[in-house]
């Protein structure tokens, strides 16, 4: 454990905007099914991904800055693009996770992405508190 985790007030950060208690099952349940990062593809979204990444979970997308994202400053990336596609009910959540091999998703219960994946038999509820869910995608 790092030492700014083990210094972190968790009391301090807002779990109706960050996935705290998500975070936290989410992190045992790849633990427990033994899932290697290179198997493991999370779609995620803007505002908390800085969280996931704090607490060592690989995302999709983080509010650090677009440029990792986009681009304009990475030729061929269009991560942030894509992702606001999507956010924004543009395109298919099911085009971008198919672009990206997207296996799990988190999302706010309130995101339009939320709205149509609790539709879809291919995406599999494995948790859900009161703002956050987290799916499984079957292919």
């Amino acid at each position: 454990m790092n030492e700014i985790n083990k210094n972190s007030k968790e009391e301090y950060i807002s779990k109706e905007m960050y996935p705290v208690q998500a975070t936290e099952w989410l992190l045992s349940y790849i633990e427990e099914n033994d899932i290697s990062e290179e198997d493991f593809h999370l779609y995620n979204g803007y505002n908390y991904g800085s969280y996931l990444l704090y607490k060592g979970i690989p995302v999709f997308i983080d509010s650090r800055a677009e440029q990792p994202y986009s681009p304009e400053f990475n030729e061929g990336v269009t991560i942030f693009d894509d992702y606001m596609d999507v956010a924004s009910g543009r395109i298919s959540y099911t085009e971008l996770f198919e672009k990206y091999d997207i296996n799990y998703a988190i999302c706010y219960q309130t995101s339009i992405e939320n709205t149509y994946m609790k539709e879809d038999d291919n995406c599999i509820e494995i948790y859900s508190d009161e703002n956050f869910i987290i799916y499984k995608i079957e292919n």
